[in-house]
Formats: C-alpha cells, structure tokens, sequence
C-alpha cells in the first residue's frame, strides 16, 4: 500500500507543548512548518468532502471484523443521511446534520457539522438501544474534529485536537433530567443527580496525514486514486491508542484499523452522492473478500488472513 509509515507520536510529549505560541505556528511541525512538497501536493488536490455528509439519501454500508479473535468476527453497520442540516439539540446555534449509524444492538444519531470551509465536526451522539429507547447521550466540547478543511490541512501534516467528552446515563432517573444537570458547552455538571452517571474525559487526539495519494482497491468497488490516510493517536485516562482511517474525496470512508477495539473496519457497499438511483453496488461475497485479501496487501497490513 502506497502510505507511508510514520513513528508514533509521544502523546505525553505533546501535553508540555505550548499550542499557539507562536502566531500561525503548529509546534507538531518540525522546525514549525509542513514539508513543502506535501504542502504542495496536499494543496493542489481536488477540492471536495472527504465524508460528503450533506447528501440526503447517502448512505454506506460498512463490514466491521474483529481482528484480534482467532478467527475474524465480522458484522455488518449501516450509515445513512437521512435529513440535512438541523439546529442541534442543546446547541441551537449550530447546524448539524444527523448522521444515523445502525448496529444490531440499536443504532447511534452522531451530530455533525459541516463548517464553510469544509470541516467536519463531531457535536453530539445519541445512543438507543435495541428497544429504540436512547440510553446514553454523550456531548464533546467545543467539538470533537471528524475531518480537517483542506485549507487547514495544508498547513500541517500533523497537528493535536483537544476535546472533553460527557457522556451521560441513567439507572432509574429519566435521562432528559439527567441531561439538563450539565451544561452542555463546557461538558460540566452542574447538579450531580443521584441515579445518573456522568463520565467526563479530557481526550488528545494526535493526527498525521500519512499519505494522500494512496491507491486501494475493494471488491465491487474496483481501485482508488488520491485516497486521503489519516492516522489518529488519542490518549485518555493514561491510555494511548492509534486508529488510521481511509478516505476517498465525494465518497467516504473505504477502510478504518481501529486499534482501540481492534477492529477492521471495510466499505461493502453504499449509495454515492449524486448517483441517479440508490439501489447500491452490491455486498461482495466472502469468496470476492478472501480473494482481495490473497491478491492484495489489504490483509497483509493489518496481519490477518481472511475477512470472512
């Protein structure tokens, strides 16, 4: 595979950096500045959504194995738009749009914006359960970055994202009372009420742009230029764990390695915005899948042997 591997970031190092101090500075950067040549190659591509969430009637269906059983365990996730841009709950301020991620244990609203000059930011989630009952709301401030403009990351190959995370439950009080006990723009709790938990986390997410023309290739899909690899080291509570994700501009995600849950995580099949019908592509089968994994280094990569 045509990215670049990179050396982890020492999250620990990153705490004892001033960000900011210097005007226009990111102090990731060696010497303060981003390579040339990357700034360069990086600056000239295609302008365009890397996740185009603001297409009503998108949606991608995603194959999610666990990679570090014996043998893989794979389920199936649907994403879909199913609305634009909506005032956010407990942030009227805001348009997001309400993307819908189902599982088969329930499904997640994930509430994202979409900035002027193409960032993608991350709200709010509103997890509901099988029973199609919201059991816990979690709320990042100011926001959690999904995905960088292309204007800022032009700047930088490698930069830190800062953001606290609330996520809020309940046993036997109902989670609206529990919700209005915080303050949902700093993630504080004002009125801790008995029968609610709160978890609050100050999160550092480390991000390098590895590569962005990478090629790949997915059964029913056929091959990817120009594909945009980013990798995320994110320490919280004293732990630190590297995810890398797969992007290829006005279509989606095509692949994430989560190392948190060791997870693979590939695009089976999915409607692209703008497509004249959304009937989709068709899932691969599990033979089109071995067969990916024996002629391409897609398995190779993440060290296992089939996707089935």
């Amino acid at each position: 595979m045509a990215a670049q591997r990179s050396q982890l970031i020492d999250l620990k190092a990153l705490f004892s950096l001033v960000i900011g101090a210097i005007a226009g500075c990111n102090p990731l950067c060696e010497n303060c500045q981003a390579d040339d040549a990357f700034v360069q190659t990086h600056c000239d591509a295609e302008v365009g959504l890397l996740y185009p969430i603001d297409q009503p009637g998108a949606w991608w269906q995603h194959r999610l194995c666990d990679i570090e059983a014996s043998q893989a365990r794979c389920s199936d996730k649907l994403v879909d738009i199913r609305q634009g841009p909506q005032p956010l709950p407990g942030r009227a301020q805001v348009q997001a749009v309400p993307v819908v991620s189902d599982k088969d244990s329930g499904y997640v609203i994930r509430w994202q914006e979409v900035t002027a000059d193409g960032e993608i930011r991350r709200h709010l989630d509103e997890t509901y359960n099988g029973l199609g009952e919201r059991s816990v709301v979690t709320w990042y401030c100011p926001h959690e970055l999904r995905l960088p403009a292309d204007e800022a990351a032009c700047k930088a190959s490698h930069w830190v994202d800062e953001v606290v995370n609330l996520k809020i439950s309940s046993v036997d009080t109902p989670l609206e009372d529990c919700e209005r006990a915080v303050d949902a723009d700093t993630c504080t709790v004002i009125d801790p009420l008995p029968g609610c938990t709160f978890d609050r986390q100050e999160v550092a997410r480390a991000w390098r742009i590895e590569d962005d023309n990478a090629s790949l290739t997915l059964p029913g899909w056929g091959s990817f230029d120009n594909v945009v690899v980013y990798s995320i080291e994110e320490s919280s509570g004293g732990e630190a764990y590297r995810s890398t994700f797969w992007w290829a501009r006005g279509v989606g995600k095509l692949l994430e390695r989560d190392g948190q849950e060791n997870t693979l995580e590939i695009l089976v099949d999915g409607c692209l915005p703008g497509s004249e019908d959304c009937t989709g592509r068709g899932v691969p089968s599990e033979a089109d899948l071995v067969a990916a994994c024996d002629s391409d280094t897609l398995c190779d990569t993440f060290m296992i042997a089939t996707l089935d």
